[in-house]
């Protein structure tokens, strides 16, 4: 696979070529420059040429290519944060896209919408729509959507704690991706980091994340980049070298402000909030708690909420101020018990066992066994750092070393 510049800049050299600025062709020649333009992060470039393409299909009354355009804008919407108007575009796409019957744009807008749900919180909805539209881009031969689908059902299952199914999704993509694929093997590789660090194998977790971004490099993916220098910042933060892990997330921070991308501004925030937290530094935790916390109410992506609440409530309980501490904890309990995220669950019943002062060490003891017993896979993290750790945790007032 070409490098994203590299294609670019051979599309762009089409299109100079290209006499007729009124025609399907050069309609057809920006358009690809624009999904080029969004794929490299350029958003503002993106948007441009969109917009170009649309006005100009609308002109020569290409409406096939007119819906195309407003999924492109749809999807430049859904990258910058702003779902109320990539759900208006996406719909207006797939109105057209079925007025002329063409199952292709059709199932793509689907996949625009169900990725929404995803990042919205409902996954449920999103799950479903995933694995209707894999069976719809098998029987179209589009293999980019059959990835896109598998990828999407692996975050969802990762994200809900259901760490086995994700892992045997991300190595399905893995398998079927070959060497023509980057972009899809870099963001299974990115998945199973995330896994692996949860269940507590660190140094795969550390291999797969630089597989990640290389892979990423290779083709100037920036979005892809910043994400995984996350995923190698937390597991930086879980070996507690929390100097490699502040330098990895800030990068990521910037490349995401840079793209214009509130959504990854957003996750870089929480996850630094994690890095000042572990390294007892509370006052630039809350603040970047806070940050984030603003961005995922604004944006209603409500997973980035409950790691919010759960940040704050740590920070908290570190500062000695439990009851605000329990607090926070019992809104991401409810929050993630809503959403059915296993993990987060069983992080917001540690924290309130935690911030408990009145719960004597022989009862504490008997909740945490009681606790991690419920939770076989993803327990596992917590219970390497030892029953007894939890004590001093505890007692001591230290932050909790979330898997």
């Amino acid at each position: 696979m070409k490098n994203l510049i590299t294609q670019l800049n051979e599309v762009v050299g089409q299109r100079n070529s290209t006499k007729e600025k009124y025609s399907r062709e050069y309609a057809w020649l920006t358009g690809k420059i624009a999904e080029l333009n969004r794929r490299l992060g350029n958003y503002e470039s993106a948007m441009q040429e969109f917009y170009l393409a649309k006005s100009i299909c609308n002109y020569i009354n290409d409406n096939n290519g007119e819906a195309w355009a407003y999924w492109g804008i749809g999807t430049v919407y859904r990258n910058t944060g702003n779902h109320e108007k990539a759900r208006l575009l996406l719909r207006q796409a797939l109105t057209l896209f079925s007025k002329a019957d063409l199952q292709a744009g059709i199932a793509w807008s689907r996949a625009g919408l169900a990725e929404i749900s995803r990042i919205d919180g409902l996954f449920s909805t999103a799950a479903i729509e995933y694995k209707e539209l894999y069976k719809i881009f098998t029987s179209l031969n589009d293999s980019k959507g059959e990835f896109w689908a598998l990828n999407g059902l692996a975050q969802i299952s990762r994200i809900l704690g259901n760490y086995r199914r994700a892992g045997r999704l991300y190595r399905l993509v893995i398998l079927k991706a070959g060497d023509d694929k980057i972009i899809e093997r870099a963001w299974a590789y990115d998945g199973l980091a995330n896994i692996y660090r949860s269940i507590s194998n660190s140094e795969e977790s550390r291999r797969l994340a630089e597989a990640a971004i290389a892979y990423f490099e290779k083709i100037n993916y920036p979005t892809g980049i910043n994400f995984s220098k996350i995923t190698l910042g937390e597991y930086y933060k879980k070996i507690r070298d929390y100097k490699k892990s502040e330098v990895l997330l800030k990068e990521a921070l910037k490349g995401f402000i840079d793209l214009g991308d509130k959504r990854g501004v957003g996750f870089a925030l929480l996850s630094l909030g994690d890095t000042y937290r572990m390294k007892q530094e509370y006052d630039s935790a809350k603040q970047s708690y806070e940050n984030a916390k603003d961005i995922f109410i604004n944006l209603k992506i409500k997973h980035g909420i409950v790691g919010v609440e759960l940040g704050i409530g740590d920070t908290l309980r570190c500062m000695k101020s439990n009851e605000l501490a329990r607090q926070s904890f019992s809104a991401s309990f409810n929050q993630s018990r809503s959403l059915s995220m296993k993990t987060f669950i069983l992080h917001s019943e540690m924290g309130l066992l935690l911030s408990d002062v009145d719960l004597n060490y022989e009862k504490f003891i008997q909740e945490v066994e009681r606790i991690l017993g419920q939770y076989k896979i993803i327990g596992l993290a917590w219970r390497d750092e030892g029953i007894s750790s939890f004590r001093e945790i505890k007692e001591r007032n230290l932050p909790i070393p979330y898997p």
